[in-house]
């Protein structure tokens, strides 16, 4: 595909790549994401069940059913971000103001009210951590659209990725080392924990909000079709059912997100009951996830060792090198020593697994477009955010079933079967399904020299005449549906 620049040229978009502060500034988006979402990750269900309250099987139950439910609004919230039209863009609008929303959400879900009767706590719980949840769908399924037209090269969009992915670790690992202590300080002398959690959350969200703004200014949207035919649900979801790597990737999201949640969620419960010290929390997060960062920073090197340029290859390598280091974890037991070591490990290559992940998400926008005729980056980003939401809601309900069944009584010391069932959520579980998410991407067969043609078709199809690049930067391309149309 290629363009006209204001002073004649003609360029391929293929061969241009963004600047490094582009980068960071779409990547702060990340950043500002689970700086804020880690806290619903890694402590809703503890919050629930030892501050609020309810409890585990209910708040098991209840967060599933509305995880559920994004089957229907994710794609909905997809659809219509794709057919959003403004002078920012399709996207950047909603990376503007949904993250108010989210945060009130977020500060409203996380105060406690553990003196109420049962029902009258349950269903404020569910409606906050409702409203909180498609406020993190407005937010999160836009930006993840971003990396799908903010570059036409295959590389850069995994360079963005993994700058993305570098943040989004950064970010979690900085608010799981603060998160702790700001609740102690807030909690006062007498150990309020609902007074903690209901300061800690307020302004960890003004942060993120900051930190949006910012990332909404250092965005642009290159490639914005103008003008393009709306295809119906029916059509988008065709597009879907003929998109086989789409659906390749969407598998992997599941089982990450079932991975990454479910060990999330029992890190609270493991480094409070198994290890007795709730305070190495912060510090095995900030080795996990702060290794995530090298992982990350790692996969497009790694992705340059693999001469077809197939990023499965190295998502199967990763995968490989999580369930080796989870199970050695498990060896490790509560010797912290090795146990953090075997932990940093994993983290490496969760870092490169998930940001060559992402790196994946856009390429599969093309091959939608040419098998179906339609392009529609916030639709194909919905289901992989949805896949990630189910397996993220399985792995901390699972949890939630396997504590209530083998005995778990909040705030004492637990039974044998009890420390054992976390211990193993915690290691094996996830080396079981570290391999297991291997497996599809054996059958990825999208490399570079096969994107690169989808992009010739691409081009051959359109009316390249009406290419431009205006003086903002935006590039305005005819939609393959409208072109066929003509």
């Amino acid at each position: 595909m290629s363009a006209i620049t204001p002073d004649g040229k003609n360029i391929d978009l293929r061969t241009v790549k963004a600047s490094v502060w582009r980068k960071i500034g779409y990547a702060l988006g990340d950043f500002a994401y689970n700086f804020s979402w880690y806290i619903i990750s890694a402590l809703l269900l503890v919050f629930y069940t030892d501050v609020f309250l309810i409890p585990a099987a209910v708040v098991s139950i209840f967060v599933m059913l509305i995880r559920l439910s994004d089957a229907v609004i994710d794609p909905l919230v997809g659809s219509l971000v794709d057919r959003t039209r403004s002078k920012w863009g399709r996207y950047r609008p909603w990376i503007l103001f949904a993250p108010i929303v989210m945060v009130i959400a977020m500060s409203l879900t996380f105060w406690a009210h553990p003196d109420w009767s049962e029902p009258a706590k349950i269903t404020y719980a569910i409606i906050t951590f409702t409203i909180a949840a498609l406020a993190s769908t407005a937010v999160n399924m836009p930006y993840g659209a971003l990396n799908a037209v903010v570059s036409l090269n295959t590389d850069d969009r995994l360079s963005f990725a993994s700058y993305r992915m570098v943040a989004a670790s950064l970010g979690s690992t900085i608010v799981g080392f603060l998160v702790f202590p700001l609740i102690e300080f807030f909690s006062g002398s007498e150990g309020n924990a609902a007074q903690g959690y209901g300061a800690t959350v307020p302004l960890i969200g003004t942060v993120t909000i900051v930190l949006f703004v910012i990332c909404f200014f250092s965005t642009k949207e290159i490639v914005q079709p103008v003008n393009a035919a709306q295809p119906k649900m029916r059509q988008l979801w065709g597009s879907v059912v003929k998109n086989t790597p789409l659906k390749i990737v969407v598998i992997g999201f599941f089982l990450t997100g079932f991975i990454g949640y479910g060990r999330i969620a029992i890190m609270a419960f493991y480094f409070q009951y198994n290890v007795g010290d709730t305070g190495m929390f912060g510090i095995f997060n900030l080795v996990s996830t702060g290794a995530s960062v090298i992982g990350a920073i790692l996969a497009p090197l790694l992705l340059k060792a693999v001469p077809s340029g197939n990023k499965a290859k190295v998502v199967i390598f990763a995968s490989i090198v999580q369930a080796v280091f989870f199970a050695l974890m498990f060896v490790a037991g509560t010797d912290l020593v090795w146990f953090f070591v075997f932990g940093g490990l994993a983290g490496i290559g969760s870092g490169i697994f998930i940001a060559m992940m992402f790196g994946m998400i856009p390429d599969t926008v093309e091959y939608g477009e040419v098998k179906s005729g339609i392009r529609s980056e916030g639709f194909n980003y919905a289901f992989t955010s949805l896949a990630m939401k189910w397996g993220g809601a399985a792995g901390p309900a699972a949890l939630g079933f396997v504590l209530a069944g083998t005995g778990y009584i909040p705030n004492i010391g637990q039974s044998s079967a009890v420390l054992a069932a976390i211990a193993i959520m915690m290691t094996i579980v996830p080396a079981i399904l570290s391999l297991a998410t291997a497996i599809p991407f054996l059958f990825y067969k999208l490399d570079r020299k096969a994107f690169n043609g989808m992009v010739d078709e691409i081009q051959a199809r359109r009316e390249l005449a009406t290419d431009t690049i205006d003086a903002e930067g935006h590039i305005t391309v005819p939609s393959l549906v409208e072109t066929e149309r003509d």
